[in-house]
């Protein structure tokens, strides 16, 4: 799978003691759980007619759902 996000330098800007490694998600992301089990992160790329590429982010835990 190609993708726009590099998940390894992602996993090492939030910490690889912290985070398991990247797993793919949805056509051009990724999901990341922490080593913990409790909290993960999605990461995902849409490209929009005007050509910009659109990311988002979104994280849950055990006492935090994404709005």
């Amino acid at each position: 799978m190609t993708s726009t996000i590099d998940a390894l330098a992602l996993r090492r800007t939030l910490g690889r003691d912290a985070w398991l490694p990247p797993e793919p998600f949805s056509p051009d992301g990724w999901r990341l759980v922490a080593r913990d089990g409790r909290s993960s992160i999605i990461v995902t790329v849409a490209l929009f007619d005007d050509g910009a590429d659109w990311i988002h982010a979104s994280r849950t835990g055990p006492d935090r759902v994404p709005t």
